[in-house]
């Protein structure tokens, strides 16, 4: 068992991204006696949960506690609550009625208060912290290192009122058997392998199942597929150029030359990225036929998307991608999401026959036809793009439980094709526009503290304040993926991490998480 890493997805100014959720997988929902009677339960996603083999839900009704109220945390009820006496160093006491291994926490908040918390167990001689962060909020997946434990205790630093909490619930949970790897997908910009700025060692590649490269491959507005070169380099946005042209060909072998370097004999799956052309310029400095907004019509047109098709799977089998992925951000109208509609349509049928894939990149508010989404292998979701009005950022409830029950429960999209989306990156609590990389936010928590070790002391550099996730809060939302059945998880991005072997890549982290709550199942 590596060591975990106890690093809250606080922000440098005690501002972070952690909280929130809706739909656990599997979501407690009978009493504690049930539970340990063996009864089936199901989660709200209306799926049955087999208490077997793939988790087991531990004994959480406590035998004694000096505090009366306690026992309204532990008695599977959300409608009645603990609530603290004070804003700062509150103490809820859960007193086991017997040593249990424990690896997951669940914990339900009414409202929205605590700020900062950490949760300590009882080692027999003294406490010791096992778990921090900030959030709570509906409902949070605490994960920690297996632990054999009579009693724990939730410490709320501090919170904005006196918090109430709904419940807690302990779990052992088991790692879960897979018919294939659980799916870990990077994306990779152009500004990576156009570049050679190396991402993660190829040694280590493998640790991904799947890299979809982003940045060099759009439509224009009339419905025409080009290569973009130079969408982030030094020179800023550059031209785009025709797919066959000599120009074209020969960037396309450098930066393919690029990939294949940091793929080595790995055996991960490159994905072909597709983006509406925006913000580009010919050779001659003139406006480029861009996509304004990401709006177009273009492929209401026949001719039009039977052209387009034609051209990109003629360079999809060309540079033998193992799949298209698309990422329309974002059609404006009815029409143009029905654009969209018969794109999928026909790029689906047209990549399926040649035994290639296609996933799209979605967010909330998507147009796409449920017709559309069942063509689909995978879809992306973009969840670190659902903001939370306290943080700007990408929390547990908004960016993982509350849209998994969206897409699942609402749209009734496949949970097994579903991958949801972690950031590698930090925003700005006053401008979601200003974002920085999870290795500058490392750094600047590291200038703060005297020893220049990453903290979860609040108060760090007042004059900013950053959202994020750090690998508390990426080890929560992996296990939380893998708990709920999806098909995986994917990063944005690659080139925001740290070295494999530093002690806080988040790579490493996601890795190590999902080696241990799964395994794929052998013959025989």
């Amino acid at each position: 068992m590596k060591k975990k890493i106890l690093l809250s997805a606080v922000s440098i100014a005690a501002v972070g991204c952690v909280g929130l959720s809706v739909l656990a997988a599997p979501a407690i929902k009978e009493s504690v006696a049930q539970l340990i009677a063996g009864t089936a339960i199901e989660d709200t996603l209306n799926r049955e949960v087999d208490m077997g083999e793939d988790f087991f839900v531990a004994n959480t009704r406590p035998a004694k506690t000096t505090d009366p109220d306690a026992a309204k945390a532990m008695d599977g009820d959300d409608s009645t609550v603990w609530t603290a006496s004070a804003t700062e160093d509150a103490v809820l006491q859960l007193d086991l009625e017997k040593t249990q291994t424990i690896n997951n926490i669940i914990l339900k908040e009414d409202g929205s208060n605590v700020r900062d918390y950490r949760i300590d167990a009882w080692n027999g001689e003294k406490w010791v912290q096992v778990y921090s962060n900030d959030l709570i909020e509906k409902y949070h997946l605490a994960v920690i290192d297996p632990i054999k434990t009579n009693a724990l205790r939730l410490v709320i630093e501090s919170s904005e009122n006196n918090a109430s909490i709904k419940e807690v619930v302990v779990e052992h949970q088991r790692p879960i058997e897979l018919d294939n790897r659980f799916i870990n997908m990077a994306y990779m910009t152009g500004c990576s392998y156009v570049h050679s700025w190396d991402p993660i060692e190829p040694e280590k590649m493998d640790t991904f199942t799947d890299l979809t490269l982003i940045g060099n491959w759009s439509f224009d507005k009339d419905g025409n597929f080009v290569v973009v070169k130079e969408v982030y380099g030094p020179g800023g946005f550059d031209h785009a150029m025709e797919p066959n042209s000599d120009e074209a060909v020969e960037e396309m072998e450098k930066w393919m030359a690029n990939v294949d370097s940091y793929m080595g004999e790995n055996d991960v799956n490159v994905w072909l990225c597709l983006t509406c052309l925006k913000e580009t310029k010919n050779a001659d400095g003139t406006p480029a036929n861009g996509v304004e907004g990401g709006h177009t019509s273009a492929f209401t047109n026949d001719e039009v998307r039977e052209q387009f098709v034609n051209d990109l799977m003629a360079y999809v089998q060309k540079y033998d991608f193992y799949g298209v992925d698309i990422d329309w951000e974002y059609p404006g109208t009815a029409e143009e999401w029905r654009a969209y509609d018969l794109l999928v349509r026909d790029l689906s049928a047209a990549l399926h026959a040649d035994g290639r894939y296609i996933s799209t990149a979605q967010s909330r508010g998507t147009g796409l036809s449920k017709e559309t989404f069942a063509r689909f292998d995978r879809i992306n979701i973009m969840a670190y793009d659902n903001y939370s009005t306290m943080q700007n950022h990408s929390t547990f409830s908004w960016c993982a439980d509350d849209i998994l029950k969206y897409f699942i429960n609402d749209l009734g999209i496949d949970r097994s094709k579903i991958v949801l989306g972690i950031p590698w990156y930090a925003v700005d609590k006053s401008s979601i526009t200003n974002q920085t990389d999870w290795k500058a936010i490392y750094g600047l928590l590291s200038a703060d503290n005297e020893e220049g070790d990453v903290t979860i002391d609040t108060g760090i550099n007042t004059t900013r304040q950053w959202g994020f996730n750090g690998p508390n809060l990426i080890r929560d939302k992996v296990v939380y993926a893998i708990k709920n059945r999806i098909g995986g998880v994917f990063v944005w991005q690659v080139k925001n991490d740290f070295e494999y072997d530093h002690p806080y890549s988040l790579a490493r982290i996601m890795n190590e998480t999902i080696e241990e709550y799964t395994y794929v199942k052998t013959e025989g």
